[in-house]
């Protein structure tokens, strides 16, 4: 049975564009469809069911079905190094929300959230206890206050992620210091794919660094607790 199609609709991604799709709207008399996100699979998934409702398709074409399937396989490879992982992010509202909401559904803990503008309702969204209007420097110390495992935040904030020894995932805006930073995709379901292996690798790559506690002295285990020490010659 085929849905039956509308003639035109606004689509607007992001929370910040919700404004200018009222506008059109009132203006033009076109109803517009708001999307917060487009990261993660549920996000993904309602996006192209709105795609669907318009072009009046039963079902969606093979290739998005594919890379939805490819989706699935990365969140169950990813799953392993998202789960539990200690996250802080910096960006703009749209961006924060969009990673770190994806992150969150992950099983990732977002400990710092810090962004410049107060904009929207998806700060109070953000899966974190609070969001922190500020810069970089409430950034790192939210982050060192947290236990971050990894940062996302922009170039700048490798100042942040040399003091802290964390690794830095580049999001945002400007990312100068890496080549082709400009065709990084995080949204959709090849984008969502390709963010959870960033991060993934990211995390894989972390080197441990000796702590004291890791020269402290291991009691004996117990099964060998009984046994006597020989005698002193």
């Amino acid at each position: 049975m085929a849905l039956a199609a509308r003639s035109v609709c606004t689509l607007a991604i992001g929370e910040q564009m919700r404004g200018a799709a009222r506008i059109i709207e009132n203006r033009a008399m076109v109803p517009a469809q708001v999307f917060p996100v487009l990261t993660g699979l549920k996000p993904v998934d309602g996006f192209v069911r709105a795609l669907m409702e318009m072009s009046g398709t039963p079902e969606p074409p093979p290739s998005i079905r594919r890379d939805r399937a490819r989706l699935m396989d990365a969140m169950l490879d990813s799953h392993f190094f998202t789960g539990g992982l200690r996250v802080a992010i910096a960006a703009d509202p749209d961006l924060m929300f969009g990673l770190g909401s994806a992150l969150a559904a992950m099983g990732a803990e977002i400990v710092a959230a810090v962004t410049t503008s107060q904009a929207g309702p998806v700060i109070g969204q953000m899966p974190c206890e609070s969001v922190i209007l500020g810069d970089l420097g409430d950034f790192e110390r939210a982050a060192r206050a947290g236990q971050a495992q990894i940062l996302l935040t922009h170039s700048h904030g490798r100042h942040a992620a040399h003091a802290l020894h964390l690794p830095l995932l580049r999001v945002g805006f400007p990312v100068f210091d890496r080549i082709g930073a400009q065709d990084a995709c995080r949204v959709g379901y090849r984008g969502s794919r390709a963010f959870l292996y960033e991060i993934a690798n990211a995390v894989q790559a972390i080197h441990h660094r000796p702590r004291p506690e890791d020269f402290g002295a291991a009691p004996p285990p117990e099964e060998f607790s009984h046994v006597p020490h020989p005698a002193p010659c």
